[in-house]
């Protein structure tokens, strides 16, 4: 998701409306803590690419960033958490021997899936995570200015689930950004929660400065799971 979006649009009218996970376990619009599952449904009928995905500098950016640390690498599965109209989907698409997007808009689903019609590999759906986190385990899984928008409490139940779905030898790859535009929680707070509970290797980890509304920047953070040991182990040899 972008950040073109005017910042007062974004701001939550008050904290109190964040609530635990037990809570808000089987509600649509938990990806944000006021502008949920509704609220992107009528974002996105307004216009095409509302989020400026295929416009806005710090979205290049960062799928610029994105693209230059998986350089070199193939993916046999991978998952997208939050492709929204499939801007990065289709440029990561070539890395990948199968491709599956999430999002928690259909209207976004139904315009990545058309944008997407011509990579036989790449299917798209609608979800909405921690809830529905679809079956199955990927080599890579992407989650671009996504996780802090889920309350604190939801992300660290998550987090599990999230690990279980990344396979031996996979990258969970967590890029955001650093400023406050109301989102449930900080990027910083996300990806130090990411790097203390998840457990995984950390592969890389780093703070680009100066990108983002008001240069506020953004964090680039790899984990990955080592390959079993006696996969390397020369056993047979």
């Amino acid at each position: 998701m972008s950040l073109r979006i005017s910042t007062h649009l974004l701001r939550p009218p008050a904290r109190a409306l964040l609530r635990s996970a037990d809570s808000i376990r089987s509600w649509d619009w938990l990806w944000q803590p006021t502008y949920g599952r509704r609220w992107h449904e009528r974002f996105y009928r307004v216009r095409d690419d509302p989020y400026g995905c295929t416009v806005n500098p710090y979205d290049r950016q960062k799928y610029d960033r994105t693209l230059d640390l998986l350089a070199g690498r193939q993916f046999p599965s991978a998952l997208e958490i939050g492709c929204s109209e499939g801007v990065f989907t289709e440029m990561v698409a070539p890395r990948c021997g199968k491709l599956l997007g999430i999002d928690l808009s259909e209207q976004a689903v139904e315009r990545a899936r058309a944008r997407l019609a011509h990579l036989d590999h790449v299917t798209v759906m609608r979800a909405t995570l921690p809830m529905e986190m679809p079956p199955g385990s990927h080599d890579l899984i992407l989650c671009l200015d996504v996780l802090y928008y889920l309350p604190k409490d939801v992300l660290i139940g998550f987090l599990p689930r999230l690990k279980a779905a990344l396979r031996p030898g996979g990258l969970l790859f967590a890029l955001h950004y650093l400023g406050d535009f109301g989102q449930a929680m900080r990027g910083k707070e996300v990806h130090d929660l990411l790097v203390a509970r998840l457990g995984l290797e950390v592969g890389h980890d780093e703070i680009v400065p100066g990108v983002g509304p008001a240069g506020a920047g953004c964090r680039v953070t790899c984990l990955g799971i080592p390959f079993p040991r006696h996969e390397h182990s020369g056993e047979g040899e």
